[in-house]
């Protein structure tokens, strides 16, 4: 009988599991949490989503109206996840501090909010198709820009987090700030299968772009927001395919909350012939969340 439990013992000391796997086996499960980006505003009434995710450019943005945006959402029982976007301002003017005005000002709302906001800063870093001016080969420009935006917002706003959020493509670790200026990270995942097809061959299945994203990224221990979600298709892919989503997210343990992404995508955005997807929740995928 000591043979075989010595053996059985180095078997299972030897057995390499999948890295998500095996941080399952020292976290208990938790709820995910819900959370959506409405630009069309046609769920604000939905009461399935605790987290509403707005955007907001400095380069058109005026006093007051943070605050404004900040207090509805509060309204509809929700908690803020702020992406900020500095069009029109290079990353070498962040690092010189000629932006420290409108960065100031936006910090100056937040922290008059009181309440928790998460701040998403310079999003999708290494995306390599020119749409964000921001998302640069250079990624030491990037780091020492994110960390002077961090280190500036933080002194006026005590009620902030910050959240480094990739695409989680190859190459993304490079663009890593830091942990002292991150608390969240997050993720742009979209299911989208004629982008699929040109792209990759074939249609991808969550677990396959999840597994690839969090791994690159669950080796900084730090919580993980999917800050971008959306899934194109018929109504009956669209159910299939978030019934996988809800049913394998378990998995993945340092995951913490699932934000939709709801509206036309930019033309264009997903390159040359492929036709521009329109991101949204039909009653039967909302009818899947609990």
């Amino acid at each position: 009988m000591k043979s075989v439990v010595a053996i059985l013992a180095f078997f299972f000391s030897t057995l390499k599991l999948p890295a998500h796997d095996s941080a399952r086996l020292n976290v208990t499960a938790h709820p995910i949490r819900f959370g959506v980006y409405d630009f069309e505003q046609v769920l604000t009434k939905t009461s399935k989503f605790g987290t509403e995710h707005i955007f907001v450019s400095w380069k058109d943005y005026k006093n007051g109206s943070l605050t404004n945006q900040l207090n509805v959402i509060r309204s509809r029982g929700r908690v803020p996840l702020v992406t900020i976007e500095p069009w029109g301002s290079s990353l070498e003017e962040t690092i010189s501090g000629s932006k420290d005005g409108v960065i100031r000002q936006m910090a100056t709302e937040v922290s008059e909010f009181r309440d928790p906001v998460t701040i998403r800063f310079m999003h999708e870093c290494e995306n390599g198709s020119g749409r964000y001016p921001w998302a640069c080969r250079d990624s030491g420009h990037f780091i020492a820009a994110f960390r002077h935006f961090v280190t500036r917002f933080r002194t006026v706003a005590e009620n902030a987090k910050f959240m480094w959020s990739p695409i989680a493509d190859p190459g993304c670790e490079r663009y890593y700030p830091g942990s002292e200026y991150v608390d969240e990270i997050g993720l742009s995942l979209y299911s989208f299968p004629e982008a699929d097809l040109k792209y990759h061959g074939h249609v991808r299945s969550f677990k396959e772009q999840m597994d690839q994203k969090y791994n690159r990224v669950r080796r900084y221990d730090k919580p993980i927001v999917i800050a971008e979600f959306g899934i194109a298709g018929s109504d009956d892919a669209k159910i299939s395919y978030l019934s996988e989503v809800l049913s394998e997210l378990p998995k993945y343990p340092l995951v913490t909350t699932l934000v939709f992404f709801v509206a036309k995508d930019t033309p264009g955005a997903w390159g040359q012939g492929i036709s521009t997807p329109r991101w949204s929740l039909g009653t039967g995928e909302l009818a899947l969340l609990h």
